[in-house]
C-alpha cells in the first residue's frame, strides 16, 4: 500500500492537468508533440491500476475532453483498422465520465456507439487484421461498449470484457 501511494503521488505530479495525460517526453517538452492517441494508449495502462486500486483518475473531466477530441469522425482513434487503441478510447471515456459524475455522458455514449459500429463492421472480415492481437483489441472494445451500454448490442450471451478481471 505504501509503495502504491508513493507511485500514485509521483504520477500525479507529472500528469498534465489540461489533458489528463502524461506528456513528459522530450518531443513534448520541445513543443513538437501535443497530447495524442499515443499518450492516451499509454495512460490507460496506468489508469487500469488506478481503478484496480480504487483510486480516482486524476483530472477525469479533462480525460473525457481529451479522448473525445482525439476520436476521429470514423469512430476510431487512429488510421486503419480498429485494434487496442479503440478499447483504450472507450474505456477511458466511460470510466472517466463515470468518475466525473457523468460528465458529457451523452457525447461519451455517442462516441462509444460510433466505435462499436466500426469495430463490428471490421470484425466481419478478421482475415484483414494483421495480427491476432489487433483482432482481440477490437473485440474487447466491442465487449467493453456492450458492458457499459448493453442496449447497443444484443448477443445471445453478453461478451465478457477482460478488463473486468485483469488489471494490466
Amino acid at each position: 500500500d505504501a509503495w502504491f501511494a508513493s507511485w500514485f503521488t509521483a504520477l500525479e505530479r507529472w500528469v498534465d492537468p489540461a489533458s489528463g495525460l502524461w506528456t513528459r517526453g522530450i518531443l513534448h517538452r520541445l513543443g513538437v508533440l501535443g497530447p495524442g492517441v499515443h499518450e492516451l494508449a499509454g495512460a490507460v495502462h496506468l489508469w487500469w491500476v488506478y481503478v484496480h486500486r480504487r483510486r480516482p483518475l486524476p483530472h477525469a473531466e479533462r480525460i473525457v475532453d481529451t479522448a473525445l477530441r482525439l476520436q476521429r469522425p470514423s469512430g476510431l482513434w487512429g488510421p486503419g483498422r480498429p485494434f487496442c487503441r479503440e478499447l483504450d478510447g472507450v474505456w477511458a471515456l466511460t470510466v472517466a465520465s463515470d468518475q466525473a459524475a457523468g460528465y458529457r455522458a451523452d457525447e461519451v455514449r455517442a462516441a462509444c456507439a460510433r466505435t462499436l459500429e466500426v469495430c463490428l463492421l471490421a470484425l466481419q472480415d478478421v482475415d484483414r487484421f494483421r495480427t491476432p492481437h489487433r483482432v482481440a483489441g477490437a473485440l474487447q472494445a466491442v465487449a467493453w461498449v456492450q458492458h457499459r451500454y448493453p442496449d447497443l448490442l444484443d448477443t445471445p450471451r453478453p461478451l465478457r470484457p477482460v478488463l473486468l478481471s485483469v488489471p494490466w
